[in-house]
């Protein structure tokens, strides 16, 4: 099953859209789903997103594969033009200063 935690509704929309998600009650996230995908609005912040994301868990116990993605503008400093895409390698943590390192998928320029 494929699951999107998404921050923003803005930056849902799309998804929302493409996967043509039907709204599902759920009590404190903006839940999502079709036959083919799940999608959490989380709001923003780790502790929202860590918490939406363990609740779409939750929902898909049932599931052999689950592959969860976190999509968003990640908190970007920069301003970015809208429907720019980029790939993140260094994550950091304001409240603690520790960065992690994500796994390099694919190449890039």
């Amino acid at each position: 099953m494929l699951c999107f935690v998404i921050a923003l509704v803005e930056e849902a929309q799309p998804i929302i859209r493409y996967f043509q998600f039907r709204q599902q009650s759920c009590f404190r996230f903006r839940y999502y789903a079709s036959d083919q995908a799940r999608l959490i609005i989380s709001g923003t912040g780790k502790i929202a997103s860590a918490t939406a994301t363990a609740l779409l868990l939750n929902s898909l116990s049932n599931h052999d594969t689950i592959l969860v993605i976190n999509y968003g503008t990640a908190a970007a400093a920069k301003k970015r033009p809208v429907g720019t895409l980029w790939q993140i390698n260094k994550i950091s943590d304001a409240a603690t200063g520790k960065s992690v390192y994500p796994d390099i998928i694919w190449k890039t320029d």
